[in-house]
């Protein structure tokens, strides 16, 4: 591990730079990252496409919701269906192929619940594409804590931090990320205090399950 490029790009990307422009919490947090990208195994989150979910996402409690709400819809699934028409009010768009998974998560005795939505990206330029589109809220439907943060990173980074707008509240973080089917995708839930979540990485690959 201690000879892979990723952490030998982090040590040399530290001492290029200077001491005045560093960013010590950023570093350390990435540095935490790309040591759980080297020794974690990935959830494949193209076999959802499938219907599938594999063992990793089974023993992490991921629960995939239905492609189409059933008669009597479980709370999840109703709460996602809302989720998906306010996201596509704000303009992003969601095709009719995705398939999305939901945990639940208890954070400091917050009860919290992530929705991952993923689906493979059409473009003419680069085919082997995939977005994963991730939506935190608290499972009871009341506002998320203040503190709360959501991160995404990738072996290059963090990719994205996001926190709730103090001002206004929130009952939901969402983030949205696009790698290539090589690409990874770690996601931590933490608070201030320093109680945090990291989930194992997110790869995509449409392989089916042959067993």
């Amino acid at each position: 591990m201690l000879t892979s490029p990723e952490l030998l790009n982090w040590v040399y990307n530290l001492y290029s730079s200077p001491i005045e422009t560093r960013n010590f919490a950023s570093l350390e947090n990435h540095l935490l990252d790309l040591i759980k990208f080297l020794t974690q195994p990935a959830i494949n989150v193209g076999r959802w496409l499938w219907d599938e979910l594999d063992n990793l996402a089974q023993e992490s409690s991921w629960v995939l919701l239905p492609i189409a709400p059933a008669t009597a819809m479980r709370s999840p699934v109703e709460e996602f269906a809302v989720i998906k028409s306010q996201l596509q009010q704000l303009g992003l768009e969601i095709p009719l192929e995705v398939r999305a998974a939901f945990k639940d998560l208890l954070l400091a005795g917050f009860q919290l619940r992530l929705y991952a939505v993923t689906w493979h990206l059409v473009s003419e330029s680069d085919p082997y594409l995939w977005t994963l589109l991730l939506v935190l809220g608290a499972s009871s439907g009341d506002n998320l804590p203040h503190n709360l943060k959501l991160r995404v990173s990738d072996e290059t980074g963090i990719l994205v931090e996001q926190g709730i707008n103090q001002g206004s509240g929130g009952s939901y973080l969402f983030t949205r990320v696009v790698g290539s089917w090589d690409e990874k995708f770690l996601v931590s839930v933490s608070l201030i205090d320093g109680v945090e979540v990291t989930l194992p990485p997110f790869a995509f690959s449409l392989q089916k399950n042959r067993s």
